[in-house]
This record gives structure tokens, sequence and C-alpha cells, in this order.
């Protein structure tokens, strides 16, 4: 039987109406501290069944509205499966695979950072070539307006004859804005 919420605090303190549940409790005057925390219990219990199970007096309309507000941290990051350690050479250098995973859910942008680089200096990313331009440190790889989830990328750099073969190179994962 579901209890309308008039009578269960007509039932909870005839007299005070006005009383909130909290306000009644802490006017309740018990003999005993075992006795107390038993009608507190009690008390606790008919007021919880009171708010779960509310029904609306006869001639009034039901309506609520129940949220969940939850945080989920951003984590963006991208990995190689092994750091690239041989110098550079002109020409093709396999830098191996890339996993890139970001959870934003405006999306992500994938760069890399570099150092000074000659003019003709690219980088493959799945084939796909992307220059890096010369007197820049940052080139924008990938962009996209969704999250990404574990996805593999194959890094191929494409460095000319005046190359630096000592040049260092950092993949970077951030949220896009």
């Amino acid at each position: 039987m579901a209890l309308n919420c008039r009578r269960v605090r007509d039932i909870l303190a005839p007299d005070k109406a006005q009383l909130r549940g909290q306000e009644f409790m802490q006017s309740a005057r018990f003999a005993s501290s075992a006795h107390q925390s038993r009608h507190r219990a009690l008390l606790g219990l008919v007021m919880l069944s009171a708010v779960s199970v509310m029904e609306p007096a006869a001639g009034e309309q039901a309506s609520g509205l129940i949220g969940v507000h939850t945080t989920v941290p951003i984590i963006c990051r991208v990995k190689t499966e092994a750091p690239f350690s041989e110098p550079l050479r002109a020409g093709s250098n396999d830098l191996g695979h890339a996993d890139a995973y970001c959870n934003a859910y405006r999306g992500y942008r994938l760069t890399l950072e570099h150092g000074n680089v000659p003019a003709g200096t690219r980088l493959l990313v799945d084939s796909r070539p992307v220059a890096l331009a010369a007197g820049t440190t940052e080139t924008l790889l990938e962009e996209g307006d969704r999250p990404l989830y574990h996805e593999k990328r194959h890094m191929e750099l494409v460095l000319p004859e005046d190359g630096d073969p000592h040049l260092v190179l950092r993949l970077v994962m951030n949220p896009r804005s």
C-alpha cells in the first residue's frame, strides 16, 4: 500500500504537521539510548518509504524529475610501440605504430612536436603525407570531432638530405577545445 505524503506527516507528528522530518527527529525524546536508536531507525525507514513511494493526493497531478550527474576524467594519450632511438637517415625512416586514445566528447588533436626541420620533411601517418613546415616546432597531424578509442597509426618520417639525424620527435594527444 502506497502512503500519501500528507498522511505520513500526520502519523509522525499529528499536532506538528508543519515540522519537517529532521526537526521532528531532533525534538523526539526517548528514555533509553537503545530504544532511541530503534525509534530513529524506524523513523528513518518511514521517512525513506514516504519519499520513495509518495503518491499524489486526490486531484493532484503527479510529476517529478530524477537527474544523475557524473564526472568522467578526460584522458588523451598516445603511446608508441617502442622508443625510436636510432639516428635518422635521409629518406624513409619507419617509426613504428602509435596507439592513440582520447575520450573527450568534443574530439581530439594529435600533434607532432619537433625541432626545426628543413623544407621537404614529411611524416606519413597510415601512408597519408603530412608536411612538417620549416621554421615551426609543432605540426597538427590529425584532428577529430569525436572520441578516439585505441586507434593504431603507422608513422614513417621522410627526411631530406640536409635533415638533422638527431631530430627529436614527440607525439602529443590533447582534447579538442
